[in-house]
């Protein structure tokens, strides 16, 4: 299914795409891309050798990544900040996007993605339902 897209939406899908591929579980465990390396203790961070519980990672252009890990994978809700004020936030299951996703751009405009098993079947504008 190929899906026409007039905003930066789909560009920051790409990206998004590919930062899951690089991206970093209960104590908040914080790791600055770019900046270092972890900031927390990473031995909390972990369970059985995977990433687990609440994590913050900020990315060396201000990017911050916000949500959880479970066994390894995203799951729950995470949220993204883009250094330009940009906010893309929604639920991952087992590491895929899954679900409805709100982009919130710094203009003030809104579009809602929906994704399944990580991919984006339907986009709209304005908020989630």
């Amino acid at each position: 299914m190929l899906i026409l897209i007039n905003k930066p939406l789909l560009v920051k899908v790409a990206v998004v795409a590919s930062l899951l591929l690089a991206a970093p579980a209960f104590a908040v465990c914080k790791w600055e891309v770019g900046l270092g390396d972890y900031v927390d203790n990473p031995d909390s961070c972990y369970r059985n050798g995977e990433r687990h519980g609440r994590w913050e990672e900020r990315w060396s252009d201000g990017t911050v990544w916000v949500g959880s890990f479970v066994k390894g994978k995203k799951h729950g809700r995470w949220e993204l900040r883009w250094s330009d004020g940009t906010v893309h936030a929604g639920p991952f299951v087992n590491g895929l996007h899954h679900g409805q996703w709100e982009w919130r751009y710094a203009d003030g405009a809104v579009d809602c993605a929906t994704y399944e098993k990580g991919e984006v079947v339907s986009v709209t504008d304005g908020p989630c339902k």
